[in-house]
């Protein structure tokens, strides 16, 4: 009897057409509770992105007409207050990384909490309750939610005025055209810290949750 030497037959593996979905709500299970407070309506937060984004639109139109008032008083020999030509210089490559760097210090949390196991502070290691370790770890979920919506909104405002900056620039505005690249890259910088904290945010959810911090209805609810 010959032995049979061909090579194993693999398996074949047929792709699953919902991963790409199911990866999609794993993701947004993460990151929607990070985002949405207990108690309020989506479509409430849905009104408040919206929102955020016309006011740096309306922000843009307002520092763009300021802008050209100013170098036309300038250029007229006129005086100028410091605040006005302050808010007409507008984002010049000097205020360009101030997200960036914001980013990368967001990123830079959210892979240590994700890498180590968060040391409990001093005042509460003089605790023996663990219900006080979970009420700490809850406050600072909370606080960098709290965070991440500042830093959405400062995101939503820059990314309103960029807009604004590139129709104006279209339009052939020069003042525009000077302005849209540095305030490009800023409001980039602002989206990319948004991104970060949020994903930071999410990390910490999913870290103090493997602790026990959100364990059991009320707990959950409360955060």
């Amino acid at each position: 009897m010959q032995k049979d030497n061909s090579p194993a037959r693999q398996p074949t593996v047929v792709p699953d057409p919902g991963a790409g979905e199911k990866s999609a709500a794993r993701l947004a299970h993460r990151i929607l509770p990070v985002l949405f407070f207990p108690g309020v309506r989506r479509r409430s937060w849905a009104g408040a992105f919206c929102a955020l984004f016309a006011c740096g639109c309306a922000l843009g139109w307002w520092l763009l007409s300021l802008s050209q008032s100013a170098t036309y008083q300038l250029q007229q020999g006129m005086p100028v207050s410091h605040l006005t030509e302050l808010l007409a210089t507008g984002s010049t490559w000097a205020t360009a990384w101030e997200g960036w760097a914001a980013a990368l210090l967001f990123a830079a949390t959210a892979i240590y909490i994700a890498r180590a196991r968060p040391e409990p502070s001093p005042s509460l290691k003089r605790q023996d309750s663990a219900g006080a370790m979970r009420s700490a770890m809850r406050r600072e979920f909370k606080a960098a939610r709290t965070a991440s919506w500042i830093i959405l909104a400062l995101a939503l405002l820059d990314t309103g005025r960029t807009a604004v900056f590139c129709i104006a620039s279209i339009a052939g505005n020069s003042i525009a055209i000077s302005d849209l690249l540095p305030l490009g890259v800023e409001a980039a910088g602002w989206d990319a810290a948004a991104i970060a904290i949020i994903l930071m945010a999410a990390v910490m959810r999913s870290t103090f949750s493997r602790m026990g911090a959100f364990a059991g209805k009320s707990a959950v609810d409360q955060s």
